[in-house]
């Protein structure tokens, strides 16, 4: 049976008139050498392949260890002697910055000092030893939770001074939180300040403010939950679906 690939003639050795004897090989043979070549090109791209394939998990692993080690070496790890607070925490101190500008943010120059001290004292005092300036206007903005037509005895949970600063054409606000404890003229002990509403209004409200604050307050407003409703829908309303 002849090979698909047709018959191969062997060379023979001279038979002494200048010409070679060929004898057919076996197909069975040719066979054999083509499926060795066939796996010796196998072998050859699968080792090309591996080789690649490997180099290149050499290249991702070196870059892995590479990028831990320099993320360890940049932690600073606790030691026992770190874990240990000093009995002499009033004889420590903070150093001062290495960096010029932190350093110079982180103190007060005696320039500094002087120029707080003179914005103080143009801060003239009123005839009750409360702080206020011409062209500023303090108007104290209560929010009760009042769920009735009358704020009577209720809290103000709320507490806003809003300042209106002509000179400067600027508006401020400075929020109080309701539970801040604070003298209330009256009372003997310190309560929360939204307390100071419910007995006596707006204007022990005031008083509050103005005594533990040291700020005088020219006016008020005052707003609870039928209030806010009249606000929101005056300026066009809430659509709930």
């Amino acid at each position: 049976m002849n090979s698909p690939y047709g018959s191969h003639p062997e060379k023979l050795p001279d038979n002494g008139k200048g010409r070679y004897e060929t004898k057919e090989m076996p197909s069975a043979e040719v066979d054999k050498q083509i499926s060795r070549i066939r796996w010796k090109l196998i072998l050859r791209e699968f080792a090309k392949v591996y080789i690649i394939s490997l180099a290149i998990f050499m290249v991702i692993a070196s870059a892995c260890f590479i990028g831990v080690q320099s993320l360890l070496s940049k932690v600073e790890y606790a030691t026992e002697e770190d874990m240990v607070i000093p009995d002499d925490l009033d004889n420590l101190y903070v150093k001062p910055a290495a960096d010029e500008q932190l350093a110079e943010a982180a103190t007060l120059t005696e320039e500094d000092m002087a120029a707080t001290e003179e914005q103080l004292e143009q801060i003239a005092l009123d005839e009750n030893g409360l702080r206020y300036e011409e062209g500023v206007t303090n108007i104290l903005l209560l929010g009760t939770d009042g769920r009735k037509a009358s704020s009577k005895n209720a809290r103000s949970d709320a507490i806003i001074i809003l300042s209106i600063n002509e000179n400067t054409q600027k508006l401020v606000m400075s929020s109080i939180m309701r539970d801040t404890y604070v003298n209330i003229p009256g009372r003997k002990e310190n309560e929360k300040i939204t307390h100071a509403h419910v007995y006596g209004g707006p204007a022990l409200s005031m008083q509050t403010v103005e005594e533990n604050f040291g700020i005088r307050i020219d006016h008020f407003a005052a707003i609870n939950f039928y209030a806010f409703m009249d606000i929101v829908d005056a300026l066009g309303g809430v659509d709930v679906p």
